[in-house]
């Protein structure tokens, strides 16, 4: 199980930001966000992203 940076509590409220932004919820909108936490937190480069935590 991937270690995420985002509650579910956490992920409501950015959900309605998101789509008051007119970026419309898709099923791999939660994972884009959670792989730019993951990018920001570590410093590594997007092709060295674990691929577990972009599919759910």
């Amino acid at each position: 199980m991937p270690r995420t940076m985002l509650t579910d509590q956490h992920w409501q409220k950015l959900k309605v930001i998101l789509r008051n932004l007119s970026i419309h919820h898709n099923s791999n909108l939660r994972n884009f966000i959670e792989a730019i936490l993951y990018r920001i937190r570590t410093g590594c480069p997007w092709r060295d992203i674990p691929c577990c935590s972009l599919s759910k």
